[in-house]
């Protein structure tokens, strides 16, 4: 089967398992070729809407991988037994929701030897949370189709795996160098915390590594905070709208920090 480039770069990050799990399968295009290409002996592929699920079933049959691929519907990892899969793949959903569904089911996913994610946003938040819980990123990769940028990683457990705090959805970039009461924002918020920043915004991994993709990624966040900032500067000069002019300000900063990263 051929996949999208975005899911085939997914499927590269899964190392040989016996049975995997593949949650928000959708069509079930990933189960498969999972399947067919030996990486996974057995895939439990899950959605939560009966409609995709349904349609994973049809192509799982059009394929031939019926006796190698079950579904279930469930609501995340719900439906899958304690130590039944060594891994889950989450793609093509929010990074919150990523999150969310892995700290639900945290018993489980503590014993995973690997989990892949392909958050599709807040992907500072997705890799804070990981390293709070005490998860080690792996590998990640990116990839650029149909106008949009592509993040995706494989995580597995470190040596202080800890998972009792849930996901913070109301942090921010900055956490505390940030408050809404800090003044002159730029000149004090320290060098250390724009280079979590950028690593959190961009990844560590790909930074060092000068992935050819992210150049123009970080590129084209610039061009459009410098866009909203403009746009900012010409609405009436409120504390709301001053506030606001000052983390893109920071963001920009974190993104001058990344380029200059990617191109030292």
């Amino acid at each position: 089967m051929d996949l999208s480039r975005r899911l085939a770069k997914v499927a590269d990050l899964v190392l040989p398992a016996v049975t995997l799990t593949d949650v928000g399968c959708d069509h079930g295009y990933l189960s498969v070729y999972l399947v067919q290409s030996k990486r996974c002996e057995k895939v439990i592929a899950m959605d939560i809407n009966k409609g995709p699920l349904q349609k994973a079933r049809e192509n799982i049959l059009r394929y031939g991988c019926g006796d190698y691929i079950e579904t279930r519907l469930s609501d995340g990892l719900r439906k899958l037994n304690e130590g039944e899969a060594q891994g889950c793949v989450c793609a093509g959903m929010g990074g919150s929701l990523a999150l969310q569904i892995l700290w639900n089911d945290r018993d489980k996913v503590k014993n995973m030897a690997q989990v892949i994610l392909q958050p599709q946003s807040e992907l500072w938040l997705v890799r804070r949370t990981l390293k709070k819980w005490g998860f080690v990123i792996e590998k990640e990769d990116m990839e650029f189709e149909d106008g949009k940028y592509y993040f995706m990683m494989r995580i597995c457990p470190g040596d202080h795996l800890c998972m009792d705090a849930s996901p913070d959805e109301n942090d921010s970039l900055f956490g505390t160098c940030l408050s809404d009461e800090t003044e002159e924002v730029v000149r004090v918020i320290s060098e250390e915390c724009i280079a979590n920043a950028a690593y959190e915004m961009f990844s560590k991994e790909l930074l060092e590594g000068r992935h050819p993709l992210l150049k123009e990624y970080i590129l084209k966040e610039m061009k459009r905070l410098t866009e909203v900032y403009e746009a900012l500067c010409r609405q009436e000069d409120s504390v709301k709208c001053q506030k606001r002019k000052e983390h893109i300000e920071t963001e920009l900063a974190v993104c001058g920090f990344a380029l200059g990263l990617y191109e030292e």
